[in-house]
């Protein structure tokens, strides 16, 4: 009979002592032996790579760590996208995964995660364990991550359901291997942290000096607008949007001209809030001297540093100026795809700005891999008899 069990009656407290200093002993042994196990994973390239693309066993299961002390390792081990893509079709869509190139396969993920299973596996391999999975109150969570708690997030992000409907999709049948229990608070402490995660990786993908990318030494080589997202608010003219007739935040989006790539993220600020002014805070002071951008008729007031529409212009000058900002809003409705910016967000307003950063990072992946913008012809020093730009 175990001393912890209620139907224990040790003979005294020596007796309690010694039980806890066997089992401590036992429990850092199997701690040793896990750890072992780890290393030697490490060691072994293709151990890890034979772990990550393995088929399932024959009951569809995915390996899970054999103790806690592995399992703290688990968010270290690089999981492949053909993982992700077994996990997120038998565990939450419920279909069997042939390949991701099946068309409706193919449409029925990303519909639910707004991604490929390749940036799932870059997302994955990205976070940093050390921080990403520590909660408010100081819990670590990083020993039991999993896969799934990836796709989960992605899912909220993607579809913005209730959690109850979404807990309902994200369940187990009682006979699959895998199996646990989940409700609304598991599911929320496992979204919650890999939104987190994942708009933390902000610094690490979107770059301001990756603007420089493909230079071709033109004064411009960003594009800047801003976007409103409809927000659950108290009514407050100061919030209020003429895009949608309704309060929201607004944040401002710059891309790079050349390579199409986000580079810029600034907000969130009150949609009553001029773009121009918005852009005074911020982007025109982190630009080089003599350096502009290109933006549409909502940036006017700043000519020395913001190029935009101008009726009197050179006509193949104004177009290719169209072009770009016609890109910009491509980029815009990528963002838009995600239920959580297209639908009312309706949780704290504190954390929409962190979503905002995570969906900006999902879809700046989703450009640099398997979904670039379509390219722009912009290069204004090679158009003929061109001078300096004519304000009126």
């Amino acid at each position: 009979i175990s001393p912890h069990s209620s139907s224990s009656t040790p003979g005294d407290a020596d007796d309690w002592e010694l039980v806890d200093v066997v089992e401590t002993a036992e429990r850092q042994e199997e701690q040793k032996e896990a750890a072992a196990k780890i290393s030697a994973r490490a060691a072994a390239p293709s151990a890890s790579a034979s772990l990550s693309s393995s088929a399932p066993s024959s009951s569809g299961s995915i390996d899970e760590p054999e103790n806690e002390a592995e399992a703290e390792g688990s968010h270290r081990i690089k999981i492949n996208a053909e993982t992700f893509a077994r996990v997120g079709a038998e565990e939450i869509l419920k279909v069997h995964y042939v390949t991701f190139e099946n068309v409706t396969f193919r449409r029925r993920w990303m519909s639910s995660f707004g991604t490929t299973p390749r940036v799932c596996s870059m997302l994955w391999s990205r976070i940093d364990p050390t921080t990403s999975f520590k909660e408010e109150d100081g819990t670590d969570r990083g020993r039991a991550v999993r896969p799934r708690h990836l796709l989960w997030a992605l899912l909220w992000l993607r579809v913005y359901g209730s959690e109850t409907q979404l807990r309902q999709m994200v369940a187990l049948n009682p006979s699959h291997p895998n199996y646990t229990a989940i409700d609304e608070k598991t599911f929320r402490k496992w979204k919650d942290l890999f939104v987190r995660a994942i708009s933390l990786l902000e610094s690490k993908v979107i770059i301001w000096s990756n603007r420089f990318m493909n230079d071709l030494g033109n004064d411009a080589r960003v594009t800047i607008d801003g976007t409103d997202m409809h927000c659950e608010l108290r009514f407050d003219k100061r919030f209020y949007s003429h895009k949608f007739k309704k309060g929201g935040l607004k944040y401002e989006l710059g891309l790079c001209i050349r390579s199409g790539s986000i580079v810029w993220i600034n907000g969130p600020f009150r949609c009553g809030l001029p773009d121009i002014s918005v852009s005074r805070q911020a982007i025109l002071y982190a630009l080089s001297e003599g350096e502009r951008v290109e933006a549409d008729l909502g940036y006017r007031g700043e000519e020395l540093k913001i190029n935009t529409p101008n009726e009197f212009g050179k006509e193949d000058l104004e177009c290719m100026k169209s072009i770009a900002r016609s890109r910009h809003e491509t980029a815009n409705g990528r963002m838009k795809v995600f239920g959580v910016l297209a639908q009312r967000y309706r949780h704290d307003i504190q954390d929409h700005s962190r979503c905002f950063r995570a969906v900006a990072v999902i879809v700046q992946l989703n450009i640099e891999t398997d979904a670039p913008l379509f390219q722009v012809d912009y290069d204004p020093n090679s158009l003929s008899e061109y001078s300096e730009y004519t304000f009126y």
